[in-house]
């Protein structure tokens, strides 16, 4: 009799550094000024872009990001399938990552890519297209 075999494990899709921040004379600012105009996930490029102002679109307008349903922590929605089987603390996101596949949206299920999706591949299905199952659409570039 044959030992059962262990689930593979996913490895973790490369994920964007947020800007590092440094304090300057009370006041935090990235270490490079254009960064704070431009967000490094959807590319969406705007001078009313602060730093708070910033952190409120990546919390609640970046179409390339989505609040985990289960911890509530922002994750880039190419990492979702990893972050709800390998990463989310709450129970009930391991079973649901079952059910998801790597090279699907875990919004609307639509195929992304053949094969693994690279980062294109979502950009194409997030920001071009449109997913339809995304409540954030599309960003205004």
């Amino acid at each position: 009799m044959r030992a059962p075999r262990e689930p593979a494990r996913l490895e973790p899709p490369p994920q964007k550094a947020m800007p590092e921040m440094v304090e300057t004379e009370g006041q935090e600012t990235s270490e490079d000024d254009f960064e704070e105009f431009w967000c490094q996930f959807c590319g969406r490029e705007d001078p009313s872009f602060t730093l708070p102002a910033l952190d409120i679109h990546y919390w609640r307008e970046c179409p390339m990001l989505s609040a985990c349903k289960h911890c509530e922590q922002v994750i880039e929605i190419s990492r979702l399938h990893w972050h709800l089987s390998e990463e989310c603390e709450v129970r009930e996101a391991a079973i649901e990552a079952r059910r998801l596949q790597p090279d699907r949206c875990p919004l609307c299920q639509g195929r992304v890519a053949r094969g693994m999706p690279e980062e294109r591949d979502w950009q194409e299905h997030l920001l071009v297209m449109g997913c339809p199952s995304n409540p954030r659409g599309r960003s205004p570039r």
